[in-house]
């Protein structure tokens, strides 16, 4: 089947408020095309805006049948939500509510919702829950792979949260996940994505009260830092990575100044706890003397507001985040330095950047098993390539890949391990662990022998 005659078809099977855009040229659609990233970016045949779970059902069993593939898009940020002419993309972004049951305290949440809309509805309730650090990023797609965020050791990773789901298989049929299936829900926390498409997921919520604070607030500091001050900042950030006694997570990156656009250190610190032991935890850091430094409570709808500028759609940009067992701050002087030079020979280098993040305090006792293979890291090292100019794309990438070796050449191969929902081309072991990938293996055949959801795993 051609796409025109699978767009006359699903035209005839698709809600009233459900669209097909076909023309490349019109606004919406380019509007529907627009992404975090620009890289690899490809023009699909066409895309279906669903607005109800049957609509993604049919598109999704439509698409099946006729050997057409597809691609699902949520909030727009993963490197992989783009296909060329002979594929369409499911776009969920109007298939969106989120329902809060405070005496079950659970969430259900549907495809096209993003990380602030279950904040803030958590919030009124006088609850929360641990998702990724963005406020426009689809809530499944980043919960399904991970979810890694400022909450993780207070309540676990998204992944360890996820109760029960609901999902298109790649027969075609929509079934609920739940504790029915439990091997297929094990899959779904944490390697979600290469089982079928994910329509909805209820997720585990807990008290305000577990951030530290029963109003629900969280002190964040942000600090700037001159280049020639990055190694002493990060032995000083070396020296606060084990600490048990409270909460916080903290993220220092090698980036451009947001006002004046020249290269900086930034370090941005949330606590989780009043503010006066927040600042007595940071205060060694201002006394080393900060271009900027700021601070204050806010509410937990604002916990993810300082990486905004790092979230916006559009340019070219690739993120890589590898989790260590131990952290080396011995490089970083020299790694800051090169991040200046190479804004010298790539001036069209926006916001990324070179950073470590981590979090301190003690891990919670997670109950239930999931896909999540790096509970015992706490250092994570990235890089966030960010340019304007394709042609600067190879260099650009050069420079971050030698960066990360340099960050991590104090581990052994086998001791690196890779964010599962940054990364498709790094070895499978390295993002789940050997033993998770060989279940998995056996779960993939037996639910997508075909790999309609990617060839991962196959």
């Amino acid at each position: 089947m051609t796409i025109s005659k699978l767009v006359e078809s699903l035209t005839a099977k698709l809600s009233p408020a459900a669209s097909v855009l076909t023309d490349p040229a019109s606004d919406e659609f380019k509007a529907a095309l627009e992404r975090w990233t620009e890289l690899d970016l490809e023009t699909p045949g066409a895309v279906v805006l669903v607005s109800s779970e049957e609509d993604i059902v049919q598109t999704v069993k439509l698409a099946i049948e006729h050997g057409i593939p597809f691609v699902p898009k949520s909030g727009g940020h993963s490197q992989w939500s783009t296909i060329g002419s002979e594929g369409i993309i499911i776009d969920l972004s109007n298939y969106k509510n989120v329902i809060v049951n405070k005496s079950a305290q659970t969430v259900q949440i549907q495809g096209g919702v993003v990380n602030r809309e279950v904040i803030e509805a958590l919030y009124v309730e006088g609850l929360c829950t641990s998702l990724g650090g963005g406020n426009t990023i689809g809530t499944i797609p980043q919960g399904i792979g991970g979810g890694i965020c400022a909450l993780t050791k207070l309540c676990g990773t998204t992944s360890d949260n996820i109760l029960s789901a609901r999902m298109v298989t790649a027969a075609g049929s929509i079934i609920t996940v739940d504790d029915s299936t439990p091997d297929l829900l094990w899959a779904l926390k944490g390697a979600g994505q290469f089982f079928g498409l994910v329509t909805e997921l209820t997720l585990r919520t807990y008290p305000l009260s577990i951030l530290g604070m029963d109003d629900g607030s969280v002190y964040t500091g942000t600090f700037i830092f001159d280049i020639p001050q990055v190694g002493e900042v990060t032995k000083l950030a070396h020296q606060f990575m084990n600490v048990k006694d409270h909460n916080s997570a903290v993220l220092a990156v090698v980036t451009l100044n947001p006002q004046l656009q020249k290269p900086c250190f930034l370090l941005m610190c949330i606590y989780f706890g009043p503010a006066i032991e927040a600042e007595k935890f940071l205060e060694p850091f201002k006394a080393l003397s900060p271009m900027m430094a700021v601070g204050s409570m806010v509410d937990y709808t604002n916990i993810n507001d300082s990486m905004d500028p790092f979230t916006v759609k559009g340019d070219y940009k690739c993120f890589n985040l590898a989790g260590v067992p131990r952290f080396d701050p011995a490089p970083w002087q020299g790694i800051a330095e090169s991040f200046v030079e190479l804004t010298k020979a790539f001036p069209d280098i926006k916001m990324g950047g070179y950073g470590f993040e981590w979090t301190t305090g003690k891990q919670k006792e997670i109950e239930l098993d999931s896909v999540w293979a790096h509970r015992d890291l706490q250092f994570w090292v990235e890089n966030l390539s960010w340019y304007t100019d394709e042609s600067s794309g190879e260099g650009v990438q050069k420079a971050a890949e030698e960066t990360l070796a340099k960050a991590t050449r104090h581990c052994k191969a086998e001791e690196i391990h890779h964010y599962q929902n940054f990364s498709r081309h790094d070895s499978l072991e390295s993002r789940f662990g050997e033993e998770i990938v060989e279940k998995l293996r056996r779960l993939k055949k037996k639910w997508d022998p075909k790999g309609v959801f990617t060839k991962q795993l196959l």
